[in-house]
């Protein structure tokens, strides 16, 4: 019996599942066998269904973020060129000195996580300096750093729920995996060896050496 890999896609789990199931069904004196792999199939699958979910989901909430961060992105990039303009050649007591102390890129070009906090630094700064026309964008900067920080924090939620997603379909293949290897163990003893080999699909001709399908991992 060659042994199944927890590294496999669920749908070739699923072929081998098939394929053995309906060997064992065929006949009465083995068919109680079938149970146990069709079961473990089934909460595979579930799994499996779930994690695709996720996927999704995830993959939506970072479109999301990552348009949130543009907005983002360009409200600071608007400030900081006006206050490159208000500045003319007075670049070292100017109000980009004063604003962005570090320059634009330490803030939008740092982690995505620590940006609404820079943003809200910024903001401070812009809120101190009420005669300056720049102090209106405060509250605007303050806007985009809350949106921007909502979405960041939804899509790490996210994130944790298709680590979790995937352990799951990885613990159900385990499972799986150790109920094929006891029908194996459970054939041989009541048929013999030789015989029970024939109730296990062989993948060695349909698959590449080295090279098992494989679901995608988390990001």
């Amino acid at each position: 019996m060659e042994n199944p890999q927890i590294t496999e896609s669920t749908e070739s789990l699923d072929g081998r599942n098939t394929f053995t199931t309906a060997r064992l069904k065929a006949n009465p004196a083995v068919a109680d066998l079938a149970v146990p792999l069709d079961e473990g199939m089934a909460a595979m699958k579930l799994a499996q269904g779930h994690y695709e979910a996720i996927l999704v989901t995830v993959a939506s909430a970072l479109a999301i973020r990552n348009a949130a961060n543009d907005e983002a992105d360009g409200l600071t990039r608007r400030v900081f060129r006006l206050c490159q303009a208000e500045d003319g050649t007075n670049k070292k007591s100017g109000r980009v000195a004063r604003y962005f102390p570090d320059g634009l890129n330490a803030v939008i070009y740092g982690p995505i996580a620590d940006q609404p906090h820079e943003m809200r630094i910024v903001a401070s700064k812009l809120e101190s300096d009420p005669q300056s026309e720049l102090a209106a964008f405060a509250a605007m900067l303050l806007q985009k750093a809350e949106a921007l920080e909502d979405q960041v924090a939804d899509h790490d939620v996210l994130m944790g729920q298709q680590e979790v997603a995937f352990g799951q379909v990885q613990n159900a293949r385990a499972e799986w995996i150790n109920k094929y290897v006891k029908v194996y163990g459970d054939l041989v003893s009541r048929l013999g060896k030789a015989k029970a080999e024939t109730y296990f699909k062989s993948l060695k001709k349909t698959r590449k050496a080295g090279a098992p399908p494989a679901d995608p991992t988390p990001a």
